[in-house]
């Protein structure tokens, strides 16, 4: 029987690596790449992954339930209802204003010469489901303001570790490996985002003592939605880091 998991990733296999050679599709940060694999994964459990699947409104609740979404049967109704439309035209659904519900997701309303009626299917395509998710049941984020204040997060949590590191005198591999990692973090605005990272115990650090003076409680449970993750080939002892993409799903609050 398979088994999902829809927090942990996707397991890896040879077939998946490119061929050494080959050039990389270009990976754009402001896309979380890791909710659009769950959300494919999510959709062909909740339709048996038949070939040329289309989602029932059954199915879509199912596969919201294994996104760990809980709404009520009339929400989720309504939600379906809404998703048809945006897949049949996507001018049928419309932010009614910039304002968000109690959920933080913005405020729409379907077109006044929009109905029930009107729509020639009532199914879901996967495209269908992931546009619909992706644009109005995640919280909407300006990219371009987030990615300024990560920059300045990064450059500010390595100021203040350089500081740290320098006055405690540690000389061993991992400590100047680190350093070495920070000291490329202090200036970042000739680094592409998709470069930079922060350390989740920088992060930590700066969010407790200045930025947004977290409580320790608050800061732990931020440093969770990012969702942190060592690089094994780093040479910094194994130092829990966050990038951009990580940082941009912890803002989009995609769990809700």
């Amino acid at each position: 029987e398979a088994k999902y998991d829809f927090d942990e990733g996707f397991a890896e296999h040879e077939d998946d690596v490119d061929a050494e050679g080959e050039d990389e599709e270009e990976v754009d940060p402001s896309r979380d790449q890791e909710l659009e694999a769950r959300l494919s994964l999510a959709f062909k459990v909740a339709t048996q992954n038949r070939a040329g699947g289309t989602m029932t409104r059954e199915q879509f609740r199912q596969a919201l339930a294994a996104l760990g979404k809980v709404f009520t049967s009339e929400e989720t109704d309504a939600y379906f209802k809404e998703a048809v439309a945006y897949q049949t035209d996507k001018k049928h659904l419309r932010a009614s204003s910039t304002e968000r519900d109690a959920r933080g997701l913005l405020r729409r309303s379907l077109s006044a010469t929009f109905t029930s009626a009107k729509l020639r299917v009532h199914f879901l395509t996967e495209d269908g489901f992931k546009d619909y998710y992706l644009k109005w049941l995640t919280r909407t984020v300006d990219v371009a303001e987030a990615q300024e204040h990560f920059r300045a997060l990064v450059e500010g949590a390595a100021e203040i570790a350089l500081r740290a590191t320098r006055a405690d005198d540690a000389n061993d591999d991992s400590h100047i490996v680190t350093n070495k990692h920070l000291e490329g973090m202090e200036d970042t605005k000739h680094t592409d985002i998709s470069e930079i990272f922060i350390y989740a115990r920088d992060l930590r650090r700066v969010m407790v003592t200045f930025s947004e003076k977290l409580t320790d409680e608050e800061a732990d449970q931020l440093v969770r939605e990012c969702r942190p993750r060592p690089d094994p080939a780093a040479g910094d002892g194994g130092l829990e880091r966050i990038y951009f993409n990580q940082y941009l799903a912890m803002l989009r609050d995609e769990t809700l």
